[in-house]
């Protein structure tokens, strides 16, 4: 994500980065941000000028969050998820723009959940398990099949992560359900770390085996 600013008004700030990035920004006219200009850079980004305004500001938790950076000029530009940043802002700066903010995205923390899951998930298979990642953070979820091929769902919400197992809905009416409480309040558990979600998942797991194990002696 980055964000500029510019002394020259709405319409002016649209032509520079248009001239600057070889792009046509579309006009747009919104009741809240008056006149602003968008594009979509061609490495799959987002860019858009607008006047700076705080309406803007509250509409959107992202924006919200750069507040403290906000630029004190006239007009601002803000670049999402682009791949070729340091080009966008060589290219703006040479253009008299200034930038005020500068952070991934997407963000760091999520970047490093992705690929621990990529890690996890990757393990999990090689150990026979059949699972996807249907949601990553509040609630987590996780479902598939287990080695010995009963269906499941693991669901990390609140303060608690919970492992249903076969039946005719293994979400609402699994043959045998286990849960564990996680450690660090209230929303522990919906913002598990992915590490944290498996050593649970298999904890649980290695519970029900021994239930299963139990119930057919």
């Amino acid at each position: 994500m980055l964000l500029f600013g510019c002394d020259m008004d709405v319409r002016a700030t649209a032509g520079i980065v248009g001239r600057a990035l070889g792009m046509r920004l579309e006009e747009l006219r919104n009741d809240q941000l008056g006149v602003a200009f968008d594009a979509e850079d061609p490495a799959g980004g987002f860019i858009f000028v607008s006047e700076n305004t705080r309406r803007f500001d509250e509409s959107d938790e992202e924006h919200h969050r750069v507040d403290a950076s906000r630029p004190e000029e006239p007009t601002r530009v803000y670049v999402h998820a682009t791949s070729r940043a340091d080009a966008i802002v060589a290219a703006l700066t040479d253009a008299g723009l200034r930038l005020h903010d500068r952070a991934p995205w997407p963000p760091a923390d999520e970047q490093l959940a992705d690929a621990a899951w990529k890690r996890l998930l990757l393990d999990l298979r090689d150990r026979g398990w059949e699972v996807t990642l249907t949601g990553p953070a509040a609630p987590l979820q996780l479902e598939g099949r287990l080695p010995s091929g009963q269906s499941f769902f693991y669901h990390c919400r609140y303060d608690t992560c919970s492992l249903g197992i076969g039946g005719e809905d293994p979400v609402s009416r699994p043959d045998w359900e286990g849960e564990q409480v996680v450690d660090g309040g209230e929303y522990a558990a919906s913002y598990i770390e992915p590490d944290n979600a498996v050593r649970i998942l298999l904890a649980l797991h290695a519970d029900w085996k021994l239930d299963f194990g139990n119930s057919r002696r």
